[in-house]
């Protein structure tokens, strides 16, 4: 064998050592929990929208019931309702796009469906999906195949942030993530409520209030409105209850993109009957329901629970929280 042979043979066996490398180390640590069987040891947050996806695929006959939305409806507990058996489907930036996406996914692998609850955001309406499939945290189930899966997660950088940030998180032992949530069994989001509770002054003068939740980039009132359509369409074709609404959002955040949200809202109640917790109410413009600008806390969750379906959960509802608006058709 002449040197230049041996030379292109010795590369190509260095490069496939480091590839098989490389793969093997992203796959054991795999951050985005993608092969995840456990979250007992997740650090950072893993991609929700594939991880419940496989989850509830694996494990068809578990649940009849979702709730469906972005970060946000993560804090509503799914032991508030008993009329089905309820997981709670939030993923980061979730919108119509990715719900219908994912409903196709569960009717056509057999997954059976009583009951959808719907959380619908300022955001859902204003954030292109196209990005979500360029970011790791947040790519679908529907666009991860076998090849895309291992191009996306498994040669990629292995000395990233995302791994970095787990190595070192590992090595301090703080498994934050599985803390707060509960993937691999409700699907609920649980907040740091003790400190807010120890503190509450000095929480409700937090500067972070200051700052709005704004996700606004294109304005996609037209395309979302045809994926309530169809997911609407999607229910009733297969018996299946849906029940929407319009997630609270605090003043400061509303305030931002107040025109656009309106302006979605009329379009919406041209297709289906919606509650209403958005705009100016008793806990929109208290940051006491809130972590911050975005999310509202898990008490929260069960004064819609409590109002939407006229149940007692012990808590007080301001009576200005919440409106139902009924079908509007022109």
């Amino acid at each position: 064998m002449n040197k230049k042979k041996k030379f292109f043979y010795l590369n190509i066996f260095f490069i496939t050592i480091l590839i098989v490398s490389i793969c093997f180390f992203n796959y054991k640590l795999d951050p985005y929990g993608i092969w995840k069987t456990s979250f007992k040891y997740q650090v950072l947050e893993p991609n929700k929208n594939y991880a419940k996806t496989q989850f509830v695929l694996n494990n068809p006959e578990k649940y009849d019931s979702f709730i469906f939305g972005s970060s946000r409806v993560g804090h509503i507990e799914t032991n508030l309702l008993h009329d089905g058996k309820y997981y709670n489907m939030t993923y980061s930036v979730g919108t119509q796009h990715e719900w219908l996406g994912t409903i196709k996914t569960f009717i056509n692998n057999d997954v059976k469906i009583k009951n959808i609850i719907l959380g619908i955001d300022d955001f859902s309406f204003t954030f292109d999906p196209q990005n979500n499939n360029n970011d790791l945290l947040r790519v679908p189930y529907q666009n991860l195949d076998y090849k895309e899966k291992f191009n996306k997660y498994l040669l990629r950088n292995p000395i990233d942030t995302y791994n970095l940030n787990t190595i070192r998180t590992l090595i301090n032992g703080n498994y934050c993530f599985n803390k707060n949530d509960d993937i691999l069994e409700t699907g609920v989001t649980y907040g740091n409520d003790d400190e807010i509770l120890s503190d509450i002054e000095n929480h409700v003068n937090d500067p972070k209030f200051n700052n709005p939740a704004n996700f606004f980039g294109v304005n996609r009132i037209s395309e979302s409105i045809d994926e309530m359509n169809e997911i609407i369409s999607l229910c009733k074709d297969n018996n299946i209850n849906l029940y929407v609404f319009f997630n609270p959002i605090n003043k400061i955040t509303y305030e931002s993109n107040k025109e656009v949200t309106e302006e979605f809202k009329e379009q919406l109640q041209k297709i289906t009957s919606y509650w209403d917790f958005s705009g100016y109410n008793d806990i929109t413009t208290n940051n006491f329901y809130w972590y911050e600008t975005s999310h509202y806390r898990n008490i929260v969750g069960k004064m819609i629970m409590e109002k939407m379906f006229n149940i007692e959960l012990g808590v007080d509802v301001p009576n200005n929280f919440g409106e139902y608006h009924y079908l509007f058709k022109e």
